[in-house]
């Protein structure tokens, strides 16, 4: 007699999906992957040439005290991260957020303001791909003397971030030697910490470091693994920030405690949970005005 199948599971997935499906169309209706306010064009990041024309990167932007660089993706999977990220990226007045993303057809680093995307000439992958990405993006902000950050936040798409909570964090950070993270440790490289590829913050010194040590950098390893190793050569110990995992599939509600900065939103199944769980907290913790609401 053949044991009658568990639909459970298969109900939960077809929720989910539908779940996903209407966040991904109230972000798209609501702005998501759209510039809200103003157009800003299309141009090379300095001492590079493009084709697609030249123009001026937003005062906000430059005067930012934190620029984000996330490691991003165009894949299928990542659309609901994209289109939070989409939003994120205009949620702090005094956080600049590009979305990095390698093109093969570019020969000099582009950038689009509007959209918040940095396009790299590089090509895609994981390693060294992401690694490459974190240095380039790094000099590209640094080659720009009119950029006045203090600090970089280097992310990825499956992060969620609370701005305003992560910036009472930065307020309370020194100027200088700052790598802050979710730390750990590798039994085969004792006496080294490292911080996780999630969300670490590094100041403006720091990031030099990174780029001016481009060459020694491990390309055959993860790209938090390769950073930390090179940052540890040179004394450079991270120092400990929360983060709030949500990474099995466990769907407490609220999902805000109030508390947390950043959630790490990455699950084995990223179909099912991941970007449900970043279109759900980006409502929780940005609500849609009242008015906006109404027109939906």
């Amino acid at each position: 007699m053949q044991r009658p199948r568990r639909r459970g599971p298969a109900i939960l997935a077809a929720a989910l999906a539908l779940a996903s499906a209407v966040l991904l169309l109230l972000l798209l209706r609501c702005g998501g992957g759209k510039p809200r306010s103003g157009s800003q064009p299309v141009y090379a990041a300095p001492g590079h040439t493009s084709s697609s024309g030249g123009g001026p990167a937003p005062a906000a932007k430059l005067n930012a005290s934190v620029v984000v660089l996330v490691i991003a993706s165009r894949e299928p999977v990542y659309a609901l991260q994209w289109a939070v990220w989409s939003r994120l990226k205009d949620d702090h007045p005094d956080v600049a957020v590009y979305l990095l993303v390698a093109n093969e057809s570019l020969a000099a680093p582009q950038i689009d303001e509007a959209a918040g995307l940095l396009q790299l000439p590089m090509r895609e992958s994981y390693i060294p791909g992401i690694l490459d990405k974190t240095v380039e993006g790094l000099r590209v902000m640094l080659s720009d003397t009119r950029r006045s950050f203090k600090y970089v936040l280097r992310t990825n798409m499956s992060s969620m971030w609370h701005w305003a909570r992560f910036m009472a964090h930065v307020a309370a950070l020194p100027a200088s030697g700052v790598f802050a993270g979710v730390t750990f440790e590798m039994s085969e490289h004792p006496g080294v910490t490292f911080a996780s590829g999630a969300g670490y913050t590094v100041s403006r010194d720091v990031a030099r470091t990174i780029v001016e040590g481009a060459a020694e950098l491990n390309k055959h390893v993860l790209d938090d693994v390769a950073v930390g190793l090179l940052l540890g050569k040179r004394g450079v110990r991270p120092t400990g920030m929360g983060r709030c995992d949500l990474t099995d599939g466990k769907l407490p509600a609220p999902l805000d405690d109030g508390k947390c900065h950043h959630w790490r939103t990455k699950n084995h199944d990223r179909l099912k949970y991941d970007g449900y769980l970043m279109s759900r907290l980006y409502f929780e913790l940005y609500p849609l005005p009242p008015a906006l609401v109404q027109r939906q």
